[in-house]
């Protein structure tokens, strides 16, 4: 599972805040990729982040052996109190923000956190439709031996 957050100015009462979008993704037993859930969090704190993996989990989320993020505090935090297997920093999840981003610039200020959730929530139906039905899997799971994948791997390492 990939995560990652950007942040969206959003009007909470008569002030303008600044709060986290989360978005995870991750990839189904097909090989293709998917939008696993999106949420506004105040911060990146370890309680906004349970929270929302809390939320993934209660919606069946399964079957987590890795979460790949970048290296915040309370994210990592949360990932071992939600009792995912393992957290690894580096993030493809990027490229997806980018193009969030683009979208949500002409916006400014969204008048509250739920706007911000649709406007972002149509973007990632929208990708997620276009990475379901692209017609190529983002990852392929092999059925051959552990000996045999520990063999692909000890090549691509050695080059």
């Amino acid at each position: 599972m990939w995560v990652d957050a950007l942040y969206e100015k959003v009007r909470v009462d008569d002030r303008v805040e600044s709060m986290a979008v989360v978005i995870a993704t991750g990839v189904n037993l097909e090989g293709r990729r998917e939008v696993l859930g999106l949420g506004v969090i105040p911060t990146e704190s370890e309680e906004g982040w349970a929270q929302f993996f809390k939320s993934l989990k209660e919606r069946g989320l399964r079957g987590v052996k890795l979460v790949i993020s970048d290296a915040h505090t309370g994210l990592k935090a949360a990932v071992r109190k939600v009792h995912f297997y393992r957290n690894v920093s580096a993030n493809p999840i990027e490229r997806l923000n980018l193009e969030i981003r683009r979208r949500t610039r002409v916006v400014g200020i969204f008048p509250h956190a739920g706007s911000c959730l649709r406007l972002i929530g149509m973007l990632l139906v929208e990708k997620n439709e276009d990475w379901l039905t692209d017609g190529k899997a983002y990852l392929t799971f092999d059925d051959s031996p552990a000996e045999e994948s520990a063999k692909i791997l000890s090549l691509a390492v050695s080059q």
